[in-house]
């Protein structure tokens, strides 16, 4: 037999043999990475809970308390419609009482509207001192109310557009099955000013992560496939 022809037979099955091990190491390295992967990934969303409310007051507060607010269609800041009131004696005090938003399971109540407060004359942005609006919230049903924050020359930016405000009632100060209600209100002080109110919403934020829990193994490595098992486990 030819010499050459066995020394490059010899060499083309140390090629091969190198080729399939380098094509398994790359094959073990994806699926090891993988493997990492799964085993760190997890998946977080945020659902709401019981409480979910939202009203765009579109020529309806049905369950809302008022003293003093009416709907308008001059300015709202969103949709057809907005309620508001027109502040200018002093020591005023009007507001906008909720329905029952829902009976809270102990988690962190998300709170969004929007607001603006402009001149009863000409609406310009009325001066940031024209009073404080009181974010306030019940968690017996409107017997008693707390302060959540507070809307006033500190924090007011004078604007004829609305301004978004999202706050957060903290679970800590919900106990689960509170029933929920939030009442805005304006205090005033000073000038002659339309004050607004639209678009409320309400939602308890539950958070619900989702991991891979327990990773048993990879095997039967070929260098086309391979197993990988995983266990994944949900907690909220």
């Amino acid at each position: 037999m030819n010499i050459n022809y066995i020394a490059r037979m010899n060499q083309f099955d140390s090629l091969l043999s190198k080729s399939k091990k380098s094509l398994s190491s790359v094959f073990r390295k994806s699926f090891l990475t993988l493997f990492i992967m799964v085993g760190l990934i997890s998946t977080s969303s945020q659902t709401f809970g019981q409480i979910s409310y939202t009203n765009g007051f579109n020529g309806s507060a049905l369950g809302w308390g008022t003293n003093g607010f009416g709907f308008t269609t001059v300015g709202p800041c969103e949709g057809s419609d907005a309620l508001r009131v027109n502040q200018y004696i002093s020591g005023t005090l009007s507001f906008m009482e909720s329905p029952s938003l829902g009976v809270s399971t102990g988690d962190d109540v998300e709170i969004n509207f929007d607001y603006k407060v402009i001149n009863w004359s000409g609406g310009g942005a009325t001066a940031a001192n024209f009073g404080s609006i009181y974010l306030e919230y019940s968690i017996n049903g409107g017997i008693s109310w707390d302060t959540l924050s507070i809307i006033n020359s500190s924090n007011h930016i004078p604007s004829t557009s609305c301004a978004t405000i999202l706050d957060t009632i903290p679970s800590a100060l919900i106990p689960s099955g509170s029933n929920l209600k939030f009442r805005y209100a304006g205090l005033y002080n000073t000038g002659d000013y339309y004050l607004y109110f639209d678009d409320f919403s309400a939602n308890e934020l539950t958070n619900c992560v989702v991991n891979p829990v327990a990773i048993t193994g990879l095997s039967n490595v070929t260098l086309t496939s391979a197993t990988v098992n995983v266990t994944v486990g949900a907690s909220n």
